[in-house]
């Protein structure tokens, strides 16, 4: 079984896993072709991608289909999510997803508990207080 490796920071990750991000970008430098392409200019037949949020075998896992791969000039790409892209790219389509090992998509406040859904470590509440006493402490310095 042929298997696509990939890191991806959380943000990256969850997009994936939610399926609002259906293609992830490489540089076309010579590490990532001849990871994704070897020698030949049609990607490899990989069975799976494996997206780790970081690195260690604890860290949270998603596997998905490979579909396909080629290169084209970072104009042509979307930009949805804020990627930034420059010069030649890989791009890499992501079919559908197979199984996550590790992986909550919500996580907990630091402050109250509350579940939050994205990578701060406070929800805006905690996060708003916070910021409150900071200037109140600011003031009395």
């Amino acid at each position: 079984m042929e298997i696509l490796h990939l890191t991806l920071h959380r943000k990256w990750f969850d997009l994936i896993a939610a399926g609002s991000k259906v293609v992830e970008y490489r540089q076309d430098n010579d590490y990532w072709h001849k990871r994704i392409f070897g020698d030949s200019s049609f990607s490899k037949k990989f069975d799976e991608i494996h997206f780790r949020n970081g690195y260690g075998s604890h860290r949270p896992l998603m596997v998905a289909e490979f579909l396909f791969a080629f290169v084209t000039h970072s104009n042509l790409c979307s930009r949805d999510h804020g990627e930034e892209l420059d010069g030649q790219v890989i791009v890499i389509a992501i079919g559908n997803k197979i199984r996550f090992e590790n992986y909550t998509k919500l996580r907990s406040c630091a402050g109250c508990g509350e579940n939050i859904a994205h990578d701060e470590s406070l929800c805006d509440k905690c996060s708003g207080q916070l910021l409150a006493a900071k200037c109140v402490w600011g003031k009395r310095s």
